[in-house]
């Protein structure tokens, strides 16, 4: 399988990322307003201005919207152009009793029968958190599996990658 030269939708999920962590106000002002989509767009096309063109990828499907998980804990989504393997569906910042908290739904592979598979993982100031398979690419179902998530103190991710994100 040859390796994909797209760039920009990891770049954006990882400077997204970031952003929601460091400035969640910002965030939340500039991508779950009404202008969130608008936002997203100029965003997109400015992380594209110096990139090659194979590393650039198309807005379809790109978009923001406040979301609430099923408790009622509010949530700002974006959606990803359909992705390739390891980028992301879905990107969400969910306010908790704790603050702010970042998940993402990631297309993978599945090592045993090579099909078509989600992971969770989740972003904090000092790494990287995988929560394990996830569910369909769908934000309802992506936002029911992290209320779970959190909803649980006691539930930990099968891994933690250390890399300063803020």
């Amino acid at each position: 399988m040859a390796e994909s030269k797209r760039q920009q939708p990891m770049q954006a999920k990882y400077f997204l990322a970031r952003a929601a962590l460091t400035d969640t106000a910002w965030f939340v002002q500039t991508f779950g307003s009404e202008d969130g989509d608008q936002a997203l767009q100029e965003f997109w096309h400015l992380l594209a201005q110096d990139m090659p063109p194979e590393a650039r990828v198309e807005p379809q499907g790109l978009s923001a919207r406040r979301a609430a998980l099923p408790d009622g804990a509010p949530a700002v989504v974006i959606s990803f152009p359909p992705p390739e393997r390891n980028e992301a569906h879905y990107l969400a910042a969910v306010a908790t009793q704790e603050g702010v908290r970042v998940f993402c739904l990631e297309k993978s592979i599945c090592v045993a029968d090579r099909s078509e598979i989600t992971m969770i993982a989740e972003f904090a100031s000092n790494g990287r958190a995988n929560w394990g398979t996830g569910p369909r690419a769908a934000v309802a179902d992506f936002l029911q599996a992290i209320a779970r998530i959190v909803a649980d103190s006691d539930l930990r991710p099968m891994s933690f990658i250390e890399i300063p994100l803020a």
